[in-house]
């Protein structure tokens, strides 16, 4: 996917504007809007144990550490890490975060840390 849409609407009247897959950070899916971002370079006490609900016979998840050119943090937990891809899809590590999911542009981070046990 190199771009989308986002189409806002005021009344009857729609407008779409494409959205550059490369001109961004990441795509932060939130589970409710207006909370302020609380978690902004925090690490986690530790990462708790990841739950994926209903696959059993899945891959495990690969405790992740995250930096973005703009200095921000996040550690979460992958899966689908390929660095010959644009993107792939963390789960915040801090189950008390307000994202759901977050797709991360690969271009758009310095530096990217697989924490092993």
């Amino acid at each position: 996917m190199e771009s989308f849409h986002l189409v806002r609407r005021e009344g009857q009247v729609a407008a779409s504007h494409e959205i550059r897959v490369e001109e961004l950070k990441a795509l932060f899916h939130v589970k409710t809007w207006g909370r302020k971002d609380r978690h902004r370079n925090r690490e986690p006490n530790g990462f708790p144990r990841a739950k994926r609900p209903g696959r059993a016979a899945a891959p495990p998840l690969i405790k992740t550490v995250l930096e973005f050119f703009d200095g921000e943090k996040i550690f979460a937990y992958s899966l689908d890490y390929d660095p010959h891809r644009p993107g792939f899809y963390v789960v915040p590590a801090d189950p008390s975060d307000n994202n759901r999911t977050i797709f991360v542009v690969s271009s758009s981070l310095v530096d990217i840390q697989f924490v092993r046990e």
